[in-house]
């Protein structure tokens, strides 16, 4: 069984959201795999630069920091059913309009901290994946180890997500491969 990374493409193709330094201070925005209640919507804006003619669109999922996405109402109408079995759609305000970043909260323990590539300071660089925790059935988590920065999804997961995407031509989503169980 193969394992995939869940991100946002570049943001050299779709305008990334920033947060402010307030909020990034505050850890509003550090998903780590625990539930998160919010008592009033954060609200981000769109990073853009440039001439207006040269600005860049909007995806339906946008990059705000490593390990979240930011949802639009289109995207949450095709994923949202999929997605909310293993995390929070958490209400934010981007452009004054409602958007949901995802919130990861299924931790699974699937890391081989061993066999794993690992720089200097330790954090892992490459995951190397225990085949006998990894889940059955389609299913979106994280990693104790790495779910400050990274989605992951198996095959049954991808091949959801996949056909969901393409069926309703939603953009700026990626799937890279990671490593196999």
């Amino acid at each position: 069984m193969s394992i995939w990374e869940l991100r946002t493409q570049s943001p050299d193709k779709f305008a990334p959201l920033v947060p402010s330094d307030a909020q990034v201070n505050s850890g509003v925005f550090e998903f780590d795999g625990t539930p998160r209640q919010w008592k009033r919507r954060p609200v981000v804006e769109v990073y853009q630069k440039g001439r207006k003619k040269d600005q860049l669109p909007r995806g339906d999922v946008s990059l705000l920091l490593a390990g979240s996405l930011v949802l639009n109402q289109k995207a949450v109408d095709t994923l949202g059913a999929f997605l909310a079995q293993f995390g929070q759609l958490l209400e934010a305000k981007v452009d004054d309009k409602i958007e949901y970043f995802y919130n990861v909260t299924r931790v699974i323990d699937c890391i081989d901290p061993d066999r794993s590539e690992r720089r200097s300071s330790g954090s892992i660089v490459k995951e190397a994946f225990r085949a006998d925790a990894l889940p059955v059935g389609p299913t979106v988590f994280k990693d104790p180890r790495t779910a400050r920065i990274r989605i992951y999804v198996n095959d049954e997961a991808k091949q959801v997500l996949e056909a969901s995407i393409a069926a309703n031509g939603l953009t700026g989503f990626e799937l890279a491969q990671l490593g196999a169980g």
